[in-house]
């Protein structure tokens, strides 16, 4: 005989509380209490569908009762949504990192509850490391719906350098949507050196976010090496975001062949900076240096 899925959900949720013994009345502002309070708002939600569903949300995992939370918290939900959500849930995996991402999601502009279950199933899949940058959305302003699911899209295409430059871009301070969006396009054709640069040059310049766009258009243009020496250079405690930029455009923005002669010419300060960045990055050109001669035994 068949069984309905909604008798084994009420079947489920009944054997968790009659399991739970002695019973214990849910305290005040518990995630029970407070999942409880989101679902009764919900809009036409009538007195018979709570009382009937109000147990199995009881049953639920902490995770399962946030993401149901953040369902019944969308703006212009219907209490048929919000019980397809429930009834969805219960058998629906989720960690608490997706949890957050669908909090984010659902604070962006055209956020819908079809939408949300795209995240939650985009966000299933993501690895450690895209998890981690989707997680720093959160301070991403002016971010629509679409740019935030593209973006999902975009960090399941990027490798672990890629995640942790797009990570450092999105936690920029004040950043704007449009810039993330642009940033993660300039970020997605980096390897992994200008990666690198790029998570120094946003901690550097975290406190200029208006600026971020056009450096990562900059660093974009490095070689592999140029980007290992500016990674190290802009980790230097002695350098700031005004002689940072200097040192982009006036130095490794300079036509090839060239900097040698423009070395020369840099006052004592700015070769020992240089200098420097060139030895702390000098462990990066070591190892390739090996690879190579592994591979041509010279």
């Amino acid at each position: 005989m068949n069984v309905s899925r909604l008798f084994i959900i009420t079947l489920f949720s009944s054997g968790l509380l009659l399991f739970c013994s002695p019973p214990v009345k849910a305290l005040p502002n518990s995630p029970v209490e407070t999942t409880l309070a989101y679902f009764r708002q919900v809009p036409c939600l009538e007195e018979e569908q709570y009382h009937y569903y109000k147990d199995i949300i009881r049953a639920l995992s902490y995770t399962r009762m946030r993401a149901f939370r953040a369902f019944c918290s969308l703006p212009g939900i219907s209490a048929d949504e919000a019980i397809a959500s429930l009834r969805k849930l219960v058998f629906y995996p989720v960690r608490f990192d997706q949890v957050e991402i669908l909090e984010m999601f659902f604070k962006t502009g055209n956020a819908t509850f079809t939408s949300g279950w795209t995240v939650l199933e985009k966000t299933a899949g993501l690895k450690f490391t895209a998890g981690q940058a989707a997680a720093e959305l959160k301070g991403s302003a002016e971010l629509e719906a679409d740019r935030f699911l593209s973006i999902l899209d975009t960090l399941q295409t990027l490798d672990d350098s890629g995640c942790w430059a797009a990570r450092a871009l999105f936690g920029v301070p004040g950043i704007s949507g449009p810039s993330v969006v642009r940033g993660l396009t300039v970020i997605s054709s980096m390897n992994d050196r200008q990666h690198l640069a790029v998570e120094k040059a946003c901690n550097l310049f975290s406190k200029d976010p208006q600026h971020i766009p056009t450096l990562l258009e900059s660093l974009q243009h490095l070689s592999e090496t140029e980007a290992n020496t500016v990674a190290a250079l802009f980790s230097s405690e002695q350098i700031t975001p005004r002689n940072g930029l200097d040192w982009l455009q006036n130095y490794f923005a300079l036509p090839p062949g060239t900097g040698d002669q423009h070395f020369i010419e840099l006052p004592d300060t700015k070769k020992s900076q240089l200098l420097a960045a060139f030895s702390d990055g000098a462990d990066y050109l070591i190892w390739k240096l090996n690879n190579l001669h592994s591979v041509t035994d010279e």
